[in-house]
């Protein structure tokens, strides 16, 4: 059966396995543009001022080339989150004005918007299921050892999280192929466009080219290394077979700086109901959600959360001697 997915209206990503929810006061239905502008800020500045002081501040060297590998990367990562909550249309009251945002910030980093969105909205309907896209990414990995764990982990840091992704992202999954929309020749001109800007800035005007490695390498090892982590820390079970999981943690300076923002760390709330702006999240959970939680689905923080799933996990297998 192939997956499909309305990303005509925000309720295209409500997942198909939720059977009830409790209702939500009318007040988290209401979204601010103050608050998503800021959210846009804060998200995609620290790339915009990576690059400015890079490009502006900095001599090309062994050292500040890995330095700005690794800043850049983490920047890059970090404007998911505009995307992301522009992709579910909560960011703005506006669905015209979430389009162009999220948009925009897919140029930054070579994401073609309608994409993201359509393959996201499928994660968000089949949660752990064989048509979620991102079911390598956690659940069918469940019978890891502690070895191939760390290993699982450490994959992106050395490029080999590249190719499946772009796999993904260019559809050459088996249930989705289909309804995917594919970037215009316009899209393409306009991602060219952005990157020559952005490298011709950071670069000094080409006059330190290694910089222009650094932005790329970043986003293929550091950016998609905390998106594992995060991830895992989303929707990694241990011992369980249920599908539709994810899981909440509070919101925490090290989690926020390196692996979540916009209240993404509410990821229970966030799933059973992905219209509602995440500003909301924190009091949704006081208010409505929080009964809903097991053990299992609340934790502490994503850095104990991933080292509890560790040590959950047998010492070895196997598998072991074969990767």
């Amino acid at each position: 059966m192939a997956a499909t997915a309305d990303t005509n209206s925000p309720d295209g990503a409500e997942s198909i396995q939720v059977q009830r929810r409790p209702p939500i006061p009318e007040a988290f239905r209401q979204k601010s543009d103050l608050y998503g502008s800021w959210i846009a800020f804060k998200t995609l500045a620290p790339l915009v001022f990576a690059v400015l002081l890079i490009g502006f501040f900095f001599s090309e060297g062994f050292w500040t080339v890995v330095g700005a590998t690794f800043v850049l990367g983490w920047a890059a990562y970090r404007t998911q989150f505009l995307f992301h909550d522009a992709s579910h249309m909560s960011l703005f009251t506006s669905r015209g004005v979430n389009d162009r945002v999220g948009g925009i910030a897919g140029l930054f980093v070579g994401i073609y918007f309608p994409r993201y969105r359509k393959i996201h909205f499928l994660h968000h309907k089949y949660n752990g299921l064989l048509e979620d896209p991102q079911l390598p990414d956690y659940l069918s990995e469940r019978q890891l050892s502690r070895t191939q764990y760390i290993k699982f982990i450490l994959e992106p840091l050395v490029g080999w999280r590249v190719i499946p992704y772009l796999r993904r992202d260019m559809l050459e999954a088996r249930v989705v192929s289909v309804e995917i929309p594919n970037p215009p020749k316009q899209w393409f001109a306009q991602l060219i466009v952005t990157q020559i800007i952005i490298l011709t800035i950071l670069t000094g005007f080409w006059s330190q080219p290694f910089f222009a490695l650094s932005f790329y390498v970043g986003m293929a090892t550091i950016s998609l290394f905390l998106a594992r982590l995060r991830t895992l820390a989303e929707h990694q079970q241990v011992g369980t077979t249920y599908t539709d999981f994810s899981r909440t943690h509070p919101v925490s300076v090290i989690d926020n700086l390196f692996l979540h923002d916009a209240n993404f760390s509410y990821h229970v709330e966030h799933h059973l109901y992905p219209a509602v702006q995440s500003r909301h999240y924190p009091a949704m959970f006081q208010q409505v959600t929080k009964p809903l939680h097991s053990t299992e689905s609340l934790g502490k923080s994503m850095w104990r959360t991933l080292i509890q799933t560790y040590g959950r996990l047998p010492a070895a297998s196997n598998r072991d001697s074969t990767l």
